[in-house]
């Protein structure tokens, strides 16, 4: 009976400690909160529940990681549990691999892993981020749902921002009345296409089509389209994220020109980025504004990666 009492009050015990360190999970000081629960049942050389295993604290504080969207905290808790308990990793969908399961956790448009959904908040500062800051207050943001794109935020003034996934093509952009008619609806559509299930290629070959037929149309006047943010990430389409180089720049539309016709190169104070029917002019920001904005979205980028499940190379 004295044996069962502590065996019971263990129980109760590292219950209350996988709580505690799961409680611990947000809270701001620290880097990894809730491991001196972990480390408490290191120290014991049986497992935490008599006569055999339940809910291991690693597995439990993994799974509290994963809801707190910090899949690489997380995998790192499974890894743990796997090495002391390889036949013991519990998935809830049946899952066999904790990166697996991790990267599942993350929310998709489609079922694409080149599609993450954002929270709506942090989509629409990210989508205004593009813009100058002069701009963003009165923009209309577009946010994409689990049925595609939405508008998140009537503006007032003529320009129209939103976050493109293309192809696991990651980046904010602000377009002006003129792209908004013309090019935007490429996001829209892409994202109908993508959610019939189409995969990219044919996606291009449709946009291609559509300039082709009609359907769709290059800019008819001058304009511009903003891309200030610092950030664009490369999801491939095992969800594997990587960041691409972006400077922060403006876009002038150039339909169908070439570097030739304005005498552009790559480096230079302007080049084309592709010629085409939605062909620009790129015209990046100065040195000492780049910096500006870089310093400025620290805390933005942090928020975004995490979202998204960017991981920098070690």
């Amino acid at each position: 009976m004295r044996i069962a009492r502590v065996s019971g009050w263990i129980v109760v015990l590292m219950c209350a400690s996988a709580m505690v360190a799961a409680a611990q999970i947000s809270h701001p000081g620290g880097e990894r909160p809730g491991t001196v629960h972990v480390e408490l049942e290191d120290a014991t050389e049986k497992s935490p529940i008599t006569p055999g295993p339940s809910a291991p604290v690693h597995e439990l504080l993994g799974e509290r990681l994963l809801d707190a969207n910090r899949p690489a905290d997380a995998l790192k808790e499974f890894e743990v549990n796997l090495t002391k308990e390889p036949n013991r990793f519990r998935m809830s969908d049946g899952a066999g691999h904790p990166a697996e399961f991790a990267e599942d956790r993350v929310t998709r448009f489609a079922q694409s892993p080149q599609y993450p959904l954002l929270p709506r908040e942090l989509e629409i500062e990210l989508a205004l981020s593009a813009a100058p800051k002069h701009l963003r207050s009165e923009a209309t943001v577009w946010t994409l749902d689990q049925t595609g794109y939405k508008v998140a935020k009537q503006g007032t003034n003529a320009f129209s921002c939103i976050v493109s996934r293309r192809a696991g093509d990651l980046f904010p952009v602000c377009w002006d009345a003129e792209g908004a008619r013309s090019l935007l609806p490429l996001d829209f559509d892409d994202a109908q296409m993508r959610l019939a299930g189409k995969p990219g290629t044919e996606i291009e070959a449709v946009v291609a089509q559509r300039f082709k037929s009609g359907n769709y149309h290059p800019p008819a006047r001058a304009g511009i389209a903003y891309m200030l943010s610092p950030m664009r990430y490369r999801i491939d389409e095992h969800g594997v994220v990587s960041r691409t180089a972006s400077n922060p720049h403006l876009m002038f539309y150039g339909p169908n020109l070439t570097d030739t016709d304005i005498g552009g190169a790559r480096g230079a104070f302007v080049f084309i980025n592709r010629v085409g029917p939605d062909g620009m002019m790129i015209v990046p920001v100065g040195e000492k504004e780049r910096e500006a904005i870089v310093s400025d979205a620290q805390s933005l980028i942090a928020q975004v990666e995490q979202a998204i499940g960017y991981q920098p190379s070690r």
